[in-house]
């Protein structure tokens, strides 16, 4: 035998070990075996129970979507077992795509599909035939269309979940995994489970495209807020320009008024008076003359000084203009810093 196994490239490993992180449920599975085959020889079921065990054991929670990424897989003529295996990883474990056993007859369907040897057939016929094998035979077919019909009328379906079942490509495939085609296999804990993959799948494509939009909307709101970001920037920058040129404003209006000031206070004077020859000297003393009266009068009523005076100047200067270059560069005023 060891021979035999050399020579067509087959290799003998033992069975891996047992491990928690790793291991299935076997009650759960050998009470679902013993629900759907017969056994004659007990030991049949325990063989076939450690097989399955080790399937999952050698994946290591790998959940392929490929049979040629399933890294272990269990390959027998018995269709029952292969169907049982399959109801239980997508009931109790998470091999829901490619099942921890299949039939020799599925192993050589994919394993011709996927590297054709060289067939003749047109290429339509060849696609007509694989979708054909795909699709549940008619007989199966109507009696899947009765069953959810009376599930429908008993109120047990609710017309939505009808819909689906009927219309869903899910469906047609969910129960050709379930029942491999035969009507025998077929009950109406079929349809409870193909309902629950169709209601699934469809979670998940919502999920999907929920998540989708969220990502889309999470980007749009980054993007206004660098654009915000962007705007608030160049308000400040504006509105300290601004400020600086009020205060630059406010020191030469300051620098201004104190020699007025000064000046008139000085040519109030009468000894001040006798060195003016000229009529636009003259003209000039008295208007120093004047601002230096009303500005001690301004003291007097409301006691501005000159600093004060020189503060609200820069206010204003700085606000004036701030509203003049944001109207200019078409930007919102409010929100500066200040406000």
């Amino acid at each position: 035998m060891e021979a035999f196994y050399g020579l067509h490239g087959i290799s003998k490993w033992p069975a891996p070990s047992y491990g928690r992180e790793f291991q299935i449920d076997e009650a759960v599975l050998q009470e679902a075996i013993n629900d759907e085959i017969a056994y004659f020889n007990p030991r049949a079921v325990d063989h076939d129970i450690n097989s399955i065990r080790s399937i999952y054991a050698l994946r290591k929670g790998l959940a392929p979507t490929r049979l040629e990424n399933a890294k272990a897989v269990l390959v027998t003529t018995n269709t029952r077992l292969a169907r049982v295996a399959y109801r239980f990883g997508r009931e109790h474990e998470s091999m829901r795509e490619v099942s921890s056993v299949i039939t020799d007859f599925s192993l050589g369907n994919v394993a011709w599909l996927k590297a054709p040897l060289g067939s003749d057939l047109p290429r339509r016929e060849i696609l007509a035939t694989c979708y054909a094998a795909m699709q549940p035979p008619p007989k199966l077919w109507n009696q899947y269309l009765d069953e959810i019909t009376k599930l429908r009328s008993s109120g047990e379906v609710s017309p939505a979940d009808h819909e689906a079942l009927r219309l869903s490509l899910i469906a047609r495939e969910e129960l050709m995994n379930l029942t491999l085609g035969e009507e025998k296999a077929f009950s109406r804990r079929t349809v409870e489970q193909i309902l629950e993959t169709v209601k699934l799948e469809y979670t998940r494509t919502v999920t999907a495209q929920l998540e989708d939009e969220r990502k889309a909307r999470l980007a749009t709101e980054q993007k206004a807020g660098g654009l915000e970001r962007q705007h608030e920037e160049r308000r400040k920058r504006l509105f300290w320009w601004c400020a600086r040129a009020g205060r630059v404003g406010g020191i030469v209006a300051m620098a201004l008024v104190i020699p007025a000031v000064f000046a008139g206070a000085l040519a109030a004077t009468y000894s001040f008076g006798a060195y003016l020859q000229n009529s636009w000297l003259t003209s000039l003393a008295n208007a120093a003359i004047g601002f230096f009266t009303v500005w001690s009068i301004l003291d007097l009523v409301v006691g501005l000084s000159v600093k004060e005076a020189a503060d609200w100047l820069s206010r204003s200067l700085h606000a004036g203009l701030y509203r003049l270059v944001c109207r200019i560069e078409d930007i919102d005023p409010a929100g500066a810093p200040g406000d």
